[in-house]
């Protein structure tokens, strides 16, 4: 955060099998990466380059898709920086691009990249909707819904 003045990082987690998955976290709370933090994902990205990771996975608030209104006109990054994120993740083979923002649950792969826009997660209001995502050599998730 001091570098960047955001709250940026990237972790591994080792697969008991001793398999790397490497998240990248982003903060697009602003509704745009910037040009200091679009900078460090493109290095952070090389590097990743250099591992054999078994899966990349990227996860920002934004999504970069717009395929309703439900958060108004402003919901999505601009499109100049939608396209060179996307050309990023694509040439970087991201395997999942995960984020929210949206109020509804999507799931689509453009470019060899497979985007799941997490939607509404409420803990306070009845029912209560979670996410429950399994990251192993596939990627898989359900909604779970609690009366």
């Amino acid at each position: 955060q001091a570098r960047l003045h955001s709250s940026v990082y990237r972790f591994v987690v080792r697969t008991p099998l001793g398999q790397e998955d490497l998240y990248i976290v982003l903060d697009s709370g602003e509704g745009t990466l910037g040009t200091l933090q679009t900078a460090w994902l493109k290095k952070t990205l090389q590097e990743a380059e250099q591992q054999d990771y078994r899966h990349i996975i990227v996860c920002s608030h934004t999504h970069l898709f717009k395929t309703d209104l439900s958060q108004g006109l402003t919901s999505n990054f601009a499109l100049e920086e939608s396209y060179a994120l996307l050309h990023l993740l694509a040439e970087y083979q991201v395997d999942l691009y995960l984020c929210g923002h949206d109020h509804h649950t999507e799931d689509c792969t453009f470019d060899g990249v497979r985007h799941i826009v997490v939607g509404a997660l409420q803990a306070k209001q009845e029912p209560s909707v979670y996410m429950k995502m399994s990251i192993g050599q596939d990627i898989q998730y359900q909604v779970i819904t609690v009366e």
